[in-house]
């Protein structure tokens, strides 16, 4: 498919993504992420036509919106098809744990810094972040992520279902990729333009909260790699989040007028922080962002804190070009 897509490109993917379901598993070998390319790149590039008719203001509405509500559908499909396919080949001996990790296990948020990926199938949606998700956007819609995603969530899928014995292994085998994120970590905050503490976003894409148990490992890992200097930040609208270790995480808990139920949800030690859709904030959270993941930010109404980053006349959308870390601290600090 050519780089300008037509009309009838167009509405052919939207005709795709309403079939689209992966037949059998991947049987993988060496490079696991080379290979799931070369078996999946079809449809990785119709995903990719898809996220782009969806963002594109150019595209007729009509056909913005069909390909918008199925988004997170195709994505998860997707995703759970690598995710099932490297457990699978886990489980056959045709690759190690450590072959997950071939490559660059950590990324970067533009936003916000170093973070880890996972795949949107551990999220738990609702009605507006399913399409409105910035995973949808730009590269974090390319084949090279959503793989990327998909193997993280397989290796902290295999954790979870590990003994303590393999878990306790497991972790050594993922030494590499975290000491490189504490370097990078600590490296971005000597950077900043104003003076904060090191960070990771734990995760940019996807609910690293949906497996507790490799979620406080690796956060407990990075505290003592770090020796403290690198703070855990999590935002998540996941039902487990209370099982978070609280001393390990600065925990942001997220809602929208959806999702107002979950408040029950959020440990103690969370900050709310509110997904303000359609610009309309609340004075009971935290902080309110001015969703910008959907096309654009949108002027607000009504009254509360809102993130600097998320105003519409902020050109430096990014936390250290706003100077702030609000999300960053701990509620009380």
């Amino acid at each position: 498919m050519s780089n300008t897509l037509s009309t009838t490109d167009r509405l052919a993917l939207i005709a795709w993504a309403d079939k689209f379901k992966p037949v059998g598993l991947i049987q993988g070998t060496k490079p696991i992420a080379k290979f799931f390319k070369a078996a999946a790149e079809q449809d990785l590039r119709n995903y990719w036509g898809l996220a782009r008719t969806a963002r594109n203001l150019k595209v007729d509405a009509s056909i913005r919106t069909a390909a918008h509500a199925k988004l997170f559908s195709v994505r998860t499909r997707m995703e759970k098809w690598f995710v099932d396919s490297a457990l699978e080949d886990l489980q056959t001996g045709s690759i190690s744990p450590s072959d997950l990790l071939d490559g660059t296990v950590f990324g970067s948020s533009l936003k916000q810094g170093v973070s880890f990926r996972l795949p949107l199938s551990s999220c738990q949606p609702t009605a507006h972040c399913a399409g409105g998700c910035y995973a949808h956007d730009g590269l974090d819609a390319s084949i090279t992520t959503v793989i990327r995603g998909s193997l993280n969530g397989a290796f902290a899928q295999h954790y979870e279902d590990s003994t303590v014995g393999k878990r306790n292994r497991l972790m050594k085998v993922f030494t590499r990729p975290l000491e490189k994120a504490v370097h990078d970590s600590l490296r971005d905050s000597q950077r900043s333009i104003f003076r904060r503490e090191a960070r990771i976003r734990m995760s940019h894409v996807g609910e690293l909260t949906a497996y507790p148990a490799f979620a406080n490992a690796m956060a407990a890992s990075i505290r003592d790699l770090s020796k403290g200097q690198v703070k855990c930040i999590i935002y998540t609208r996941h039902k487990k989040a209370k099982l978070l270790d609280p001393d390990l995480f600065v925990i942001n808990f997220t809602l929208d007028d959806a999702s107002l139920r979950r408040r029950t949800w959020a440990p103690e030690s969370a900050r709310l922080v509110y997904s303000a859709w359609g610009g309309n904030i609340r004075a009971d959270v935290g902080v309110n962002f001015l969703e910008h993941h959907h096309l654009a930010h949108t002027s607000s109404t009504g009254s509360g804190k809102i993130c600097p980053a998320t105003l519409p006349e902020t050109n430096d959308k990014t936390c250290d070009g706003v100077k702030c870390d609000l999300c960053f601290r701990t509620p009380d600090a």
